[in-house]
């Protein structure tokens, strides 16, 4: 079952004035459609249950005679929406002509030529009369069973002749879940004119409360980058860091992130006085660094570069209010044994 573009994609241009008939806007509309679903299929990957369509067996006598779907939403292969408005009830296979021990009831999208038209429905404005947009529910043995038909969403096994059709419970129905994917941001600041500034924190000592240097930092700011939620910031220190020739300044860093956010975070070195071997001489490392590291970090370029990472959650999918329809429950695959 093949999938073509009726009408053809092209973009309407009207001219003031214009005049339009009936079949000017049904076909602007139709190619908003195909380009709906080109887009749902190509980026979202969307086939399956998104959420209601639940299905319950309906019995007379002990015998399965039907089943009873609630209202609900599906994609099929081709990103074409598969709304169900209202509740069905569909007739289970009589078992006469029935050679598949297994058949699906799969949902499929009815096009828009199979619908009455207008002036085959009468009274159309009475209560009842008109006609809701709905797809078409076929049963498809599971051997034969091809996405192309459609989504399936009930299973029914016929045990043997003489034996009444068994609902399968076990049937989970393909979930449709968006294709998701991690966004994804870089970025490095200025090479030499990184705005530093110092890092200082309210130490408690014997004397009580004290202002102590640890070190420099840097905000830097993601807003740009459309982050919905705090991603995983990655930060590191670019640049010349050290610099041989200099023996009354060797800076010693030790970086680490705060104060994330979805739009900022700050980049933090920390730099503690540290006894240090240079050249055979014992060297004290980031000493006096309030007042060296900001020309230091001019003069050998030092610079953050950072990446950020959102990672996307599987975020559970809401029900319709309107209609009252619930989550598809559990997830799963078209399964069946073959014959």
């Amino acid at each position: 079952m093949a999938m073509t573009c009726e009408p053809e994609i092209e973009r309407f241009q009207y001219w003031e004035g214009q005049r339009l008939r009936s079949r000017d806007f049904r076909d602007q509309v139709g190619v908003e459609a195909q380009l709906r679903w080109w887009h749902n299929r190509a980026l979202h990957n969307t086939f399956g249950v998104r959420y209601g369509l639940h299905v319950e067996e309906v019995l007379v006598q002990g015998t399965l005679t039907a089943v009873k779907i609630e209202c609900g939403l599906a994609y099929d292969c081709f990103g074409r929406e598969l709304i169900i408005q209202t509740e069905k009830r569909i007739p289970i296979p009589d078992t006469v002509g029935i050679t598949a021990k297994q058949v699906l009831l799969v949902v499929s999208y009815k096009e828009t030529a199979a619908f009455p038209s207008k002036r085959e429905v009468l009274n159309a404005c009475a209560p009842g009369s008109v006609q809701l947009e709905e797809p078409q529910f076929i049963w498809v043995a599971v051997h034969e069973f091809r996405h192309e038909h459609g989504v399936p969403i009930a299973k029914v096994k016929y045990q043997g002749a003489g034996r009444p059709p068994e609902y399968d419970h076990r049937f989970r129905v393909p979930p449709s879940r968006a294709l998701r994917r991690p966004r994804v941001a870089s970025g490095a600041t200025i090479p030499g004119d990184t705005p530093w500034e110092l890092w200082t924190e309210a130490v408690r000592t014997g004397r009580g409360l004290q202002l102590v240097n640890l070190g420099m930092q840097v905000d830097i700011d993601t807003s740009a980058f459309g982050f919905s939620e705090t991603p995983l910031y990655f930060a590191w220190l670019s640049g010349q860091v050290r610099k041989a020739a200099n023996i009354a300044f060797f800076p010693t860093p030790i970086l680490h992130i705060a104060s994330a956010s979805y739009k900022q975070f700050r980049v933090r070195l920390w730099m503690p006085t540290l006894n240090l071997l240079l050249g055979g001489r014992a060297r004290k490392g980031n000493q006096r660094f309030e007042s060296s590291f900001i020309n230091y970090a001019r003069e050998q370029g030092l610079h953050i570069c950072w990446v950020a990472v959102q990672c996307m959650p599987d975020v559970a999918c809401e029900p319709l209010v309107e209609c009252g329809c619930s989550g598809i429950g559990d997830e799963g695959q078209v399964t069946g044994d073959r014959e």
